[in-house]
Formats: structure tokens, C-alpha cells, sequence
């Protein structure tokens, strides 16, 4: 029996046997693609957690607002309790009195986030138990689920709206997903590593270049053809973990020079350059301001 003094309450902690695990020699890679609508989605175009958005959307959502945030709307409304408080503290202190004892404690809210915390667990952990499947696996995935990792079957329009949607996966829920992957690896015999992760979603998984744009939950190439987002970032994120040319802890602008050269030496095979591939709209024009993309177009 443990006391936890975070939550002030007893705990009874004990040991679970969960049986032996066979380790094969040659371990099957996928690579997993973390989220927010799923909490994974794997490079065999499987989605576990599908329900996580969903659900932590209704936990943090208010009605009356769809793109706010439930908890920073109830926190404005404290600033301006705490405020009231103050100020009735000379002029008025029975009030304030009734203020600070009835409207600003935490013990309802703390409860509330409890009882989030704990279906929001359960989700992942089960998502982590079917991404496994009792099966020892070699697992390549990113850190974290970056903040634009957001529920992106809804459009961001705005800055602040971003800034909401960023917000809802915050650092408790990328530590639980990470967490959670490692525990289930941990069981099933599984070794987890973590990639580089920059443009995982921008590249196209079919020839490895940076010809295509991702919008919301699709990927469309430069041929037209749409593929799912998830799966796509999935599929990069395995082939990342074996790639020769992109380590680890390279920075985000030695990565984007690697992507440009391949994406160049693609190019070159059909009888165009990045910049006819800029024009065409097969090539986000950010890329054409970066050293490496001036560089390759002097050097063709």
C-alpha cells in the first residue's frame, strides 16, 4: 500500500505476471504515426484509438463555442472572479467572502479532470494493446505527437483557433501516448525508436519526395492521387528509420536539403527542375527561399 501524495489517497500496488515472451531474431518494423483524431496510426494503414479526438474534444469543448477551449474559457472566468474578489475585499467582505468559498475553488474541476485523465488513459492504453497485438515488433515513431498534430478534420481558420487546437494535445497526453507505447513494448518483448520527425507529413511515401500537400486527413500527390495523411506519415516515418542520409539529431534545414536533392534527382528523371515543379504546384514555394533549393537549381 502506497500513499500518493499527489492525489492524497492510498493505493495498492502489486505485481502482475504477464506471462513469457517469445523474441524472435528478426523483430517486424512498423513505423507509427501518433495523433489526435487516432491515437496511432500504423505504416499497415491500421488506426488504433480512433475515438480519442472525439472524446477529448467533448471533455475540453464548450458547447456554446465550438473552436474554444472549455478549460482557458473557465479560467478567463476566474481571472474575473479573482478580480471581483479582490476588489470586494475592503468594500464588501461578506461577498467576498461568498465568492472565494462558492465560486473559486478547485475541488469540482480537479475531480473532473481526474475522471478525463482516466477514460483519456484508457483510450491510449488500449490503442497500444491492439497496435502490439501480443506480438514482439520493432516500433519507429516520432517523440512526440507534435502540437499541429491536431484534429485535422476540422479547419483551423485563425491563429488563436490554432493556439486552442494546439493546446488540447498537450504535454499529458504526448507523455501518455509515449509512455503507453513504451510499457506495451516493454511487455510484448517490442523496442521502440524514436526518428527525426521533420516533414514525416509532407512527404509522399511513394517516391520519398516533397511533391504533394497534406490537407486535413489527406494527402494529395502530385498526380492526383489522394492517400490517407496518417498512413502516409506512418509509411515515412518507417522508411525514416532505417534511412542512411537522415540521422536522428539532424536540424529540421539539414533535413529539408536531403528532401530537396531527392526530390531534385525525381525531378530530373521526368525532364523537369524544382522550380518548373514550384510552378506547376507540385512543390510548396516556401522551399524554393531555403539555400539548399538555390543551390541545386545553380548546380542543374
Amino acid at each position: 500500500m502506497i500513499h500518493n501524495q499527489l492525489l492524497q489517497r492510498f493505493e495498492i500496488h502489486f505485481l502482475v505476471d504477464y506471462g513469457t515472451v517469445a523474441i524472435p531474431a528478426d523483430r517486424r518494423s512498423i513505423g507509427v504515426d501518433k495523433g489526435y483524431t487516432e491515437a496511432f496510426y500504423d505504416s499497415d494503414g491500421q488506426a488504433h484509438g480512433k475515438n480519442l479526438g472525439k472524446v477529448a474534444t467533448n471533455k475540453s469543448v464548450r458547447v456554446a463555442w465550438p473552436f474554444g477551449h472549455r478549460i482557458c474559457s473557465k479560467n478567463r472566468n476566474r481571472g474575473k472572479l479573482w478580480a471581483l474578489h479582490r476588489k470586494l475585499e475592503k468594500i464588501n467582505p461578506a461577498k467576498s467572502a461568498r465568492i472565494l468559498k462558492n465560486n473559486l475553488s478547485r475541488k469540482t474541476e480537479n475531480r473532473r479532470y481526474r475522471k478525463n485523465q482516466s477514460e483519456l488513459t484508457a483510450i491510449i492504453g488500449a490503442a497500444s494493446k491492439s497496435l502490439f497485438d501480443g506480438e514482439s515488433l520493432k516500433v519507429f515513431a516520432v517523440r512526440e505527437a507534435w502540437p499541429t498534430a491536431s484534429d485535422l478534420t476540422q479547419p483551423i481558420r485563425n491563429k488563436r483557433q490554432s493556439k486552442t487546437m494546439s493546446l488540447k494535445l498537450n504535454s499529458w497526453m504526448k507523455g501518455k501516448m509515449r509512455d503507453s507505447l513504451q510499457k506495451w513494448a516493454n511487455w510484448t518483448g517490442s523496442v521502440v525508436t524514436e526518428i527525426q520527425p521533420s516533414y514525416t507529413s509532407q512527404v509522399d511515401s511513394v517516391t520519398g519526395t516533397l511533391l504533394g500537400k497534406r490537407s486535413g486527413d489527406s494527402f494529395t500527390r502530385f498526380d492526383g492521387v489522394v492517400l490517407q495523411a496518417d498512413h502516409n506519415a506512418a509509411k515515412n516515418i518507417l522508411v525514416r528509420g532505417t534511412d542512411k542520409e537522415i540521422s536522428r539529431y539532424m536540424n529540421k534545414t539539414e533535413v529539408q536539403a536531403v528532401l530537396l536533392r531527392r526530390t531534385a534527382r525525381f525531378l530530373k528523371g521526368m525532364g523537369l527542375s524544382l522550380a518548373d515543379a514550384v510552378e506547376l504546384g507540385w512543390l510548396d514555394s516556401k522551399h524554393s527561399q531555403t539555400r539548399a533549393f538555390k543551390e541545386l537549381l545553380t548546380g542543374m
